[in-house]
């Protein structure tokens, strides 16, 4: 979403259906400049993929405190969990204060490995 709507939690703030007509309504616009997944394997540029959609079938919303608990549930171990802010180094303190309070809503990324737990 972010490649659409550079703007952050705006997936928090507006239902699906309002962000799809903004991504397609910005795929259409001539000073729009397509990614790579917006080509098909000739090259051709794929017709607008958020017209007429209303709900997200693909994106998880999953909250980084719901996939730890759903870790520990699947009797996983987390050998480490790396909470990245967004980047940029104006404001650095304040992303990296910011991110461990709300980390949902100011990381750019969290990076975990898992480990399965040893058996008894």
């Amino acid at each position: 979403m972010h490649t659409m709507i550079p703007l952050p939690w705006v997936h928090v703030f507006l239902p699906d259906e309002s962000l799809f007509r903004i991504c397609a309504r910005i795929y259409d616009t001539p000073e729009f400049k397509p990614r790579i997944w917006h080509f098909d394997g000739s090259g051709n540029r794929k017709p607008n993929p958020y017209q007429g959609r209303v709900l997200f079938d693909d994106l998880n919303k999953l909250t980084i405190q719901r996939f730890d608990q759903l870790v520990a549930q699947c009797g996983l171990k987390v050998e480490r969990k790396q909470v990245d802010p967004f980047t940029g180094n104006s404001f650095a303190a304040v992303k990296r204060l910011l991110v461990r309070a709300w980390p949902d809503f100011f990381c750019s990324c969290v990076v975990y490995q898992i480990q399965q737990s040893q058996s008894r």
